[in-house]
């Protein structure tokens, strides 16, 4: 009985074990070092090499389907692009030493452009955009660096809201680098050490306190928040913060993370490591 009992609970212990490490199951290796990237679900990717001012297509395989960008400050060209967002149809880039977000089709033709010169004193300026992300209603949400705040575009490309300032109250922003929306259109922005939550009007809700650890970028996944470090995975529980044991440990460190269904995509400079959950 004892020894029944030892065998199904080191089953139990090594199901439950397996069940919360994550295993690589691909890398993706890039054409050039990237400092963002987007994947829609094609499973077609976009990422950003800063360096040279590019935009670059890829296919699931992380073959070349197109490449865009140049130095520059007209239709198609970067001045320090920092981030992308793709859907199947569309794609975002921030264009950061530009001051303004352009827009181009799946092929990466060009489409449009969204900024703000903020020339008369009534209006304001979008100036130095280093993160953005599309809802799942198509509205797009910018967060303007310089200015701390967010920026909130409809699917007109017309500003619905900004907020973040010190208008909104106690929840305001102060260095933020990343913006992230949930499935329940909540905005989530990582702001030093903290993680500020509005919700789709710009109404502040909470703050997240993240304590010591260097996050750096952020995700949803089953309405679970994960976190991620240059170096470390974690997810957040209603016990804090948690580490995520990985299978395989990177010798580059980690710039970016997007999620898309059950797998967790990390860049690591010139390539992307793919991520399940064990079973």
């Amino acid at each position: 009985m004892h020894l029944f009992l030892a065998i199904i609970g080191t089953y139990f212990f090594s199901a439950v074990f397996q069940q919360n490490i994550y295993y690589v199951e691909k890398t993706i290796s890039l054409p050039a070092s990237a400092s963002s990237f987007s994947i829609n679900d094609l499973q077609q990717f976009y990422i950003v090499n800063s360096e040279d001012n590019e935009v670059i297509k890829l296919n699931s395989e992380g073959k070349i389907l197109k490449t865009i960008g140049g130095y520059g400050w007209t239709d198609g060209l970067f001045d320090d692009a920092k981030a992308v967002c793709a859907t199947q149809l569309e794609v975002f880039v921030a264009d950061y030493g530009n001051h303004r977000i352009q827009k181009f089709d799946k092929d990466l033709n060009f489409i449009g452009q969204f900024s703000i010169s903020g020339r008369d004193l009534t209006s304001f300026k979008l100036e130095y955009p280093i993160s953005i992300d599309l809802s799942t209603t198509g509205d797009l949400y910018i967060l303007d660096s310089k200015n701390k705040r967010v920026i909130k575009l409809n699917g007109f490309s017309k500003v619905e809201r900004i907020f973040g300032g010190f208008e909104s109250g106690d929840i305001f922003l102060n260095k933020p680098i990343k913006i992230r929306v949930d499935v329940n259109q909540q905005v989530y922005v990582l702001d030093e050490s903290k993680i500020k939550i509005f919700d789709q009007f710009g109404n502040p809700i909470r703050e997240i306190q993240l304590g010591k650890i260097r996050i750096i970028d952020f995700g949803f996944q089953n309405e679970i928040i994960f976190l991620v470090s240059q170096e470390k995975l974690f997810q957040l529980t209603t016990d804090g913060i948690q580490q995520i044991l990985m299978t395989e440990k990177f010798e580059s460190p980690i710039k970016e993370m997007k999620i898309k269904s059950d797998s967790i995509y990390l860049l690591l400079g010139d390539e992307i490591k793919v991520l399940r959950r064990g079973k």
